[in-house]
Order: C-alpha cells, then structure tokens, then sequence
C-alpha cells in the first residue's frame, strides 16, 4: 500500500509536472520534506525543478519583522510589566514560575485568536455574563456554575488574591505586547497573531502556491494563515487501513525491552532500512536502545541525545554545587575531582583525590587542593557569592579547557559545544538584555536550559532504520514498527494542565485543555499504525509502591474494540538465575597460619565467628574490610558513638592514675551553659568527625542534624557526670587503653598460646557500697537499654545460637578482666605509657565488669555491672576459669582444619553484612 506521502508526490507531479518553482509544501515538522523529496525523485523518470519546504512556524516567521525572543527574556520582561501594572515589588526569582504559566496562558489566547478582554473579564461583574450569547449553552452553563464560585457568599482569602490578580490580567497583558512590540521581539502566539493581523505581511509571497500537508489539529491562527495566503489543505484521513499483524507484549523492565530489539529485528526487517522503525514512547529510553543495538546496522536517530545525559553536565553541576556553597567539603571536591573529564583539567586530578580521602579531613582550602594552575584556576573561590557572570566565565573555561585538551570521541565533542553555546547564551542575556539574576535563579535557568536541550545525531536522514520520538512520526508511515513503553502516562505523555485560565473558561472561549492535548496523541498514536505491515508495542508491566503499570489507553481501546487480531505475549529475561550459596569453607594449615601470625584476636573478631564463621574468614583470613569510603562529615550510630567515646576521654584525661578530685564533677555540672563540656565536645568533633585534630584548623561550622548530635553529646556527658558523682573515691586506671593477653589453645600441633586484646573504653577503681574497693572494666553504650543484660552461666557466652541476647558483651567485659587478672605486674602495679602509676594494691583488687549505658546513668540505684544468672559481676576472678575453659574452645574450634568455617543460618545476621553478596 503507498504511503500518504507517496500519494502526495504522485498529486504533485500529476499536478505540476517538473516544475514546482512556485510551491511551497508546509509541513508540521522537517522531516516529512525529506522523504517527500526523495518519493519525488524516486516517482518522476525526468530532473525535475522541487518545490520549496518549509515548516509553518517558520513560514510564520519569514513573514513578520518581530523575532522570537528567548523564553528567559520573555519572563524577565514578563516581570516587569507585572511589577508595573500591580504595584507590587517581587523579585525576578519569585516570579519566574508562575511568569512562565502566565506566558503560556498568554501564548495559548493569542494561538486560538482569544479575545482577552473578554477572557480576564471583571469576575465581579456576574451580569456579563448576559452578554456571551456567542457561547452553546453548555458553555454558559460550565461558565455560570465557575462564577458562582466567586460570588460574596463563597469569599475567601485565596479567592480575593485571585481575583484582584485576574482582574489585572488584561491590563498586565496590554503593557506586555506593546514593550515586546516596541523591541521587535515576541513569543510565537503574539508573532502569529500579528502575522494573521496584518494582511501586507501575509501577501508577501502570494506568488507561490501554498500547499498545507499533514495537518488534521490545526490552531484558528494556523487555519486563518491558510486563508489569508490561499493555500491548500492535504490531509491523511484514510484511516481504514489497520496493521495487518499487531502485537502486544508486557516487560518487567525497560532495559528487558531494549533488549528485546535485537531479537525484533530480523533480516527482513532490516533489509526494509527506512520502512522500520523503532518508536520511543519514553524518549529516556534512548540510551539503553542505543546500547543494545546489534552493532553495523545502518541507523537514523531522529532523536537527540538528552543534554543531561551528557558527562560536561554532571560536572558542571558538580563544579557549581561547590562554587556556590562556598565550603570546600571532602563531598563536594569528590564530586569534581572524580570525574572522568577532569583529567582534562589536570593530570593530578587522581593524586588529589587519593590523598584527599586517605587522610578524610572532611573540610579543606582552596590552597590545599590547587596543586597546579589549572586546579587553582577551577577552585579559587568567588569574589561574590552572587556574581553571575563570573560563576558563568568558571564554567565556560571548564568547558573550553576540556575541548581543548585531547581529541574526544564525537558525542563528547558536540556535548562540549551544545554546553558552551547554552553558557555564552545566558551570559549575553545577563550582559547585554540587562537581567539580573541570583545564583538560585541562575541554577534553575540552567538546570531547565539543559533539560529542554538535545544533542544531534549526524548522518542521512531518509537512510537506515528509524529511531524516533511520537512527535517525530507525524505524516511518515512504515511497514515495520516497534514502539516501546506504551504506557499509560508515556502515551499519553503526562499533560501539565497548570494554568491561571481555570477550565471553564479555557473550555467556553476554545482555548487548549488537557482533553485536546489527549486527542491530539491519540490521532498520532492511529496515525502511527495504519498502513503498517506488522506492529509490535511493548509496554512495562513492573510493580512499582505495591502499584503494576498500566498499558496505555489507546491499546485499551483497540482491545474493546475488538477489530483488529491481537496478538498478546510477555518478555521474560533468558537468565539463568543461579544462586551464589558458596556453602562451607574448608579451612587450611596455611588459613590457620595467617590467624596465629596476627597481632592479636579481639572481642569483636571472636563475636563476628560466633554470628557467622564465614563472615570471619572474608575479615580476618582473606582480609576483605568493609572500608568506609564515605566522603560526607554524617553522624551515624557508630561515628557519634565514637565522638562521645572520644569526649568521655577528654572528660577525665588529666586525671589519669589519680583520683578525681572531689569538686571536679560538681564545678563542670555548676558551670551555666557548660562552657568546659561543649569545649570537649568540640573538640572529639574536631578529632573524630572532621579528622582535624590538634591542628590550627577552625572547627567548622556545625549545620542540621550535626547540631543535635553535639547537643546530645553534651546531654551524655552530663549524664555520665551526674552518675559517676555516685562513686566514691573515683580513681582513672586508663581510658582506651589497649590491652594484651594470652590463651592456652590445644591444637592438633600441641597446645599454642594465642594473642588475645582489645581497647578498654575505661578501666578505673571505686569503693562500692560496701566500701570494698573494686577494680571496674567499664564499656560505653550509647544506645538504649532495652532489657537487662544477663546470662544464665558462662557457657551461654560461647553459644552462637544466644549471640542475639548480646552474650558477645560478656564476652568482651570477660575477656579484658581475663587479660588484667592473669598480668600480675599489671594487677599489682599497672602503669601508663607515660610512666605514672596507675594504682598500687599489693594485694590485687576484685576485677568488676560493666557496661555503662549513658542515657540510663541517670537513674536512682543505676548500676553498669554485667550479671550471670541475675547476680551482678562484682568480681569476675570467681567466673575467670570457666571463662578460659569456654574462650579456649572457642579458639581451638576457629584454628582446627577439621572444622570448617560454616555460614550462618540465622538469616538476620545476612542482612546487614557486607559479604552477602559473596554468599548468595
């Protein structure tokens, strides 16, 4: 069957012959010229002379002196016609997103030849409404039931600010038109309204013959140019040739429908060349379909290549996230300096950001990452955190720096150029047009210049398989179609209705509602489809928030209608989904080896085996650590538990190997708005979470949840203060002190004594109530406490099925008081690494063991010690025997190669490990 645009060339050369000097074929969009030219050559045996083409907006154009001037400059000028006519003093950025709904309500009246006057007539004013005896009665009726609204009765404060700016309207959009006018420049509907107003403009070419060609929604400005210059009107309206295959098939993901392309096109298929076409309902799509396309096909992307999707963006977003906030943050600079394109810039790129992140100083200087000119040049910080024009003079030397530097591949190149065009654009709008903008409206602008801006792709236009848009298939037909993501939402797209013309009224004077922006890609979509050999549309069925996606309604409607075979089919991923369940490890002599050649096994590595034996040989066999590798100065559980650890050291630091003195904790708890604690506080930040130490570094300024922390920090410290004025004769032994042991462990090989250790949060002695005087192993717990801590016996420590119940915490507190018990030098004369005496007792001291939860430390009678079968560990000598007896086993157990290291079956201890993926 011939397509509509070879029925069009056949009418033109029946008509004109060879010689169509004199014609003129207006089209909605270019690409139709192409083809039609081509069916002309191919149908005519002779040269012949072709017509001239042309789109009607620029048809429009070549007939009228004023220019259309860009949409920022629009709303800028916009603005101050506002600002004029109200009164009112708003600022450019406040106004920009509703000036740009104003504008297009402005754009629609003048498209569909509204009478404003009429339109922003006086709300108040109920008797106009007996004058619109030119509207249907269902009109007046939409119309009346709108105004009631209005009436005194239903007054409110929102309707009272809308009126007194609808009642403004008209005049806002007097003054608008004739500044625009008095510039020469216009939005498209005013320069089309005046084109259609002035009949000298539209006979300019009444020489030619005008012929109008796939245009079945035209607007009454578009329908009256007709008129005015006589022209001719061919439309496709043979809509009585359905597909003659037509299939529909559903896909769980849009990269599954991707895919599916290369099974799609077959051999006849591509052999068709320009009669296929794959069609993007979803235009973001176009990334993926170009990545699975089956290579050395002969293609036509009629789509551009999204300006957003482009590298130079992320890293001008990257550079202006950093300029802007003026801090230069690990995050921020990360952002710039990983970037691919960077490389560009300076070849030390890499050598900054390793050191940068090995050393996690969370805050820096400019001088401290301008290594050499270029990166000196790309972060010198602004003058004026609100100069425009020297944020867009960064920006364009970034991009022409990286155009420069090497010769990048084709895509990357035009990017560099679209961006540098669109950079210089905003800087002669600024320079030139006189608009002042923030840098918040600056990066707005930006953001939504990028957004509406696409890449082309280069080659034949009328060659190779079709890639398109909807928009893009106006008056083309093909044989073979694949249109993908049709779903509800993507066909129709998504119409924003905002408008300050309320339905109503948009309906009563003819002006565009979402129903006429449905219709018209419901023409497109059958449009699309007639004609075709065979049509194949995919559409995403996922679940996405507990709701599946919707085909669209167009195919709904061909289902009800049930006139056309459907075929109905599902895509399904050819994966073969495998799990990665490795099972047990078998352990070796030389596994075994590289556990006895470590320093020493701490409380947390025996509490990672008893959770999960494998879990232990990826930390402490294979050494595979879970790095942090986070850039941001965030406060999770674990950083602000290290902080206060930190803070509580401060807190006691001088006094270590003495006793507190006895006004200490009273004077700090007196002090108003405790100057000396947030002192300590500030600076456990400064240590642990800004990595700045004791340098001449500022602390920096603490912002959003880092603010709560530091106050809860200070709240903690009072609380532990508040508790320990309980204790009696407070003496500090240590605090994060590491300690270091030995085991007996009977292996194979004969018995070995295995290194044990850690660090004790506070190792200190106080006289109980009792007055004996105790020597306490205290950890700090900084969350809640959410039940008592208690064991029934020791070997319940030791049972992997109970490490739930925290009996690791047992563990630890045991295993330091084990370490301490069995040094006599350290029981009987511990000493610093300074060398001060920690404490002197020839005749030892009872060893207690505790976990001081921080938040509770305030309670009446609040004691931190550990109890075994509800009796309180207020001397673990007594429980040290069976404790060695259990840890020596436990030993024993990790070092025997018979014994391999088994994966866990409590499935909540996967959920949080880093390894989960190496198991499953």
């Amino acid at each position: 069957m011939n397509s509509f645009l070879h029925n069009i060339a056949t009418e033109l050369l029946r008509e004109h012959g060879g010689d169509m000097h004199d014609v003129t074929v207006v089209f909605p969009n270019k690409r139709a010229a192409l083809f039609l030219n081509r069916l002309l050559a191919e149908l005519s045996d002779r040269p012949i002379w072709s017509p001239r083409y042309t789109t009607i907006s620029e048809l429009f154009r070549s007939m009228s002196s004023l220019e259309i001037a860009d949409r920022i400059l629009l709303v800028s000028e916009l603005h101050k016609s506002y600002c004029k006519v109200t009164g009112k003093v708003e600022s450019l950025e406040q106004f920009y997103g509703w000036g740009e709904l104003m504008l297009s309500d402005f754009d629609d009246i003048d498209k569909h030849l509204g009478d404003a006057k009429q339109i922003f007539s006086l709300l108040s004013d109920i008797h106009q409404l007996d004058a619109i005896d030119y509207l249907t009665p269902e009109k007046i009726a939409a119309l009346q039931q709108f105004f009631s609204n209005f009436s005194k009765d239903h007054n409110t404060v929102l309707k009272q600010r809308f009126l007194e700016l609808w009642n403004r309207f008209y005049d806002i959009y007097t003054d608008y038109r004739q500044s625009l006018m008095a510039q020469g420049i216009a939005y498209e509907g005013m320069m089309y309204r005046e084109v259609i107003g002035n009949s000298s403009q539209c006979t300019v070419h009444s020489s030619q013959l005008y012929v109008f060609v796939g245009f079945n929604l035209m607007t009454p400005v578009e329908q009256l140019l007709v008129t005015k210059v006589g022209g001719k009107v061919i439309n496709d309206d043979d809509n009585s040739c359905p597909p003659k295959q037509l299939t529909f098939l559903s896909s769980p993901t849009n990269d599954l429908q991707a895919r599916y392309i290369t099974q799609w096109l077959t051999p006849e298929r591509i052999e068709a060349g320009r009669r296929t076409a794959i069609v993007l309902a979803d235009e973001s799509l176009l990334e993926t379909v170009l990545h699975c396309l089956p290579p050395g096909l002969c293609l036509n992307i009629t789509t551009g290549y999204p300006l957003a999707q482009a590298s130079i963006t992320s890293l001008i977003k990257a550079v202006t996230t950093l300029l802007l906030k003026g801090s230069y943050t690990l995050h921020n600079i990360n952002g710039v300096l990983r970037h691919p394109l960077m490389k560009y810039i300076s070849d030390k790129q890499t050598e900054l950001h390793n050191d940068l992140n090995s050393k996690k100083i969370y805050y820096l200087t400019a001088e401290e990452i301008s290594i050499d000119d270029n990166l000196r040049h790309l972060f010198a910080p602004l003058n004026d955190r609100e100069d425009v024009t020297a944020l867009i003079e960064r920006l364009v030397w970034v991009t022409k720096t990286i155009a420069k530097a090497d010769k990048h591949d084709a895509l990357t190149t035009e990017s560099l150029y679209r961006m540098y065009t669109l950079l210089n654009r905003l800087q002669t709008l600024i320079s030139e047009d006189g608009i002042e903008l923030t840098m918040t409206m600056f990066g707005k602008l930006l953001q939504q210049v990028i957004q509406s801006t696409t890449i082309p792709f280069h080659g034949e236009p009328i060659e190779g398989i079709q890639i398109m848009g909807v928009l893009e298939t106006r008056n083309l037909d093909f044989d073979h179609i694949l249109l993908l993501s049709c779903n509800e939402g993507m066909l129709p797209a998504k119409v924003n209705d905002s408008s300050f013309i309320p339905h109503s009224i948009r309906m009563a004077h003819g002006l565009t509602t979402i129903d006429n922006k449905v219709a018209i890609y419901h023409y497109y979509f059958d449009r699309l489809l007639q004609r075709a050999d065979d049509v194949t549309i995919v559409y995403n069925n996922a679940v996405n928030d507990g709701k599946a996606s919707e085909m669209s309604r167009f195919m709904l409607q061909l289902i009800a209608q049930d006139t056309i075979p459907i075929k109905r089919g599902a895509l399904e991923a050819a994966v073969d989904v495998t799990t990665n369940n490795i099972g047990d490890i078998e352990k070796t002599p030389d596994m075994v080896r590289t556990l006895l050649e470590r320093k020493f096994l701490s409380p947390s590595a025996l509490g990672k085996y008893l959770r999960c034996p494998v879990r232990f040989y990826y930390t402490y066999v294979e050494d595979i650590r879970d790095d942090n590798d986070n850039d941001e100065e965030e406060i999770d559980n674990a950083m602000f538990g290290s902080i206060f650890h930190k803070a509580a050291e401060l807190l006691y630091s001088d006094f270590q190997g003495k006793v507190v003195p006895p006004e200490y904790i009273p004077r700090l708890l007196r002090e108003k708005g405790h100057p000396t604690l947030r002192r300590i506080a500030e600076q456990a930040f400064r240590e642990i979470l800004f990595n700045i130490g004791d340098t001449q570094r500022k602390t920096p300024k603490l912002g959003g949840l880092q603010v709560i922390n530091f106050e809860m920090v200070v709240t903690f410290l009072i609380h532990l203060l508040r508790y320990d004025h309980t204790l009696t004769r407070l003496q500090i032994a240590g605090l994060e002190k590491t300690v270091y042991g030995t085991v007996p462990v009977n292996t194979a090989n004969g018995t070995v004594n295995v290194n044990i250790g850690g660090t004790i949060d506070r190792l200190d002695m106080v006289n109980d109530k009792d007055g004996i005087r105790r020597l306490r192993v205290i950890d700090y717990k900084t969350g809640r406490l959410s039940r008592p801590l208690n064991i029934n016996e020791i070997k319940d420590i030791f049972d992997p099925t109970k490490i739930d119940y925290h009996t690791d915490y047992f563990l630890q507190a045991l295993l330091y008081a084990y370490i301490i018990n069995e040094d006599d030098n350290f029981v009987r004369n511990a000493t610093l690494r300074n060398g001060a005496s920690a404490y002197e007792n020839e005749n030892g001291l009872p060893i207690a063991t505790g976990l001081l939860y921080v938040q509770s430390a305030t309670k009446d009678d609040y004691s931190p010690l550990l109890s075994i079968a509800g009796v309180p560990i207020d001397d673990a000598t007594q429980h040290l025997e069976e404790f060695r007896e259990g840890l020596s086993q436990l030993i024993g157990e990790i070092l025997n190669t018979d014994i391999p290291f088994r994966l866990t079956n409590n499935v909540r201890h996967c959920e949080q490990c880093p390894y989960y993926n190496f198991c499953h």
